[in-house]
């Protein structure tokens, strides 16, 4: 894969900003759904500029966005799973705005899960994060027997590298 240049970095960054803009959007719109009404706060086009105004390389803002649409992409999936009703929701609001699927501009977690364990290896904290979220929801389907023993098994390998939340 070629090496993404400053501004490729900064339009995926804003990319994954719109969709952490509609999961907060979604949450303001209904906050009976969602926990209860967010703190406000400046748009992610705003905290993306601002971020890189002080400092923050492109490449680490990216990072931050990846885990943060792998979070929403997480939270959906289980709550799509286990049937409830922010999951429908969401759905519907995201499409109303964007006339697409979450799953196409997110991707979708269980999919990418099973990519991970296809390849047999972990490649960064983004997607252990990715597959410790899909496995932690304790009514996933996305994989059981031998499937589900490699996931565990990779998220165990990565760990034992020295992984740590911070990192």
């Amino acid at each position: 894969m070629a090496r993404q240049t400053r501004e490729e970095i900064i339009k995926n960054t804003h990319r994954m900003g719109a969709i952490v803009q509609i999961d907060y959007d979604w949450a303001v719109a209904h906050p009976d759904l969602s926990g209860g009404v967010p703190e406000p706060r400046p748009s992610q086009d705003a905290m993306i500029t601002a971020s890189l105004d002080a400092g923050i390389s492109p490449s680490e803002l990216e990072k931050g966005y990846k885990d943060a649409v792998n979070d929403i992409a997480s939270d959906v999936f289980e709550a799509d799973e286990d049937g409830t009703p922010d999951a429908i929701s969401f759905f519907e609001y995201y499409t109303a705005r964007t006339g697409r699927q979450i799953w196409d501009d997110a991707g979708h977690p269980g999919k990418a899960a099973k990519a991970i364990v296809r390849r047999g290896a972990i490649r960064d904290t983004v997607e252990w994060r990715l597959l410790n979220n899909v496995l932690s929801n304790v009514d996933q389907t996305v994989f059981s027997g031998d499937a589900l023993n490699r996931a565990e098994a990779l998220l165990g390998e990565f760990e034992a590298l020295g992984w740590t939340e911070e990192d």
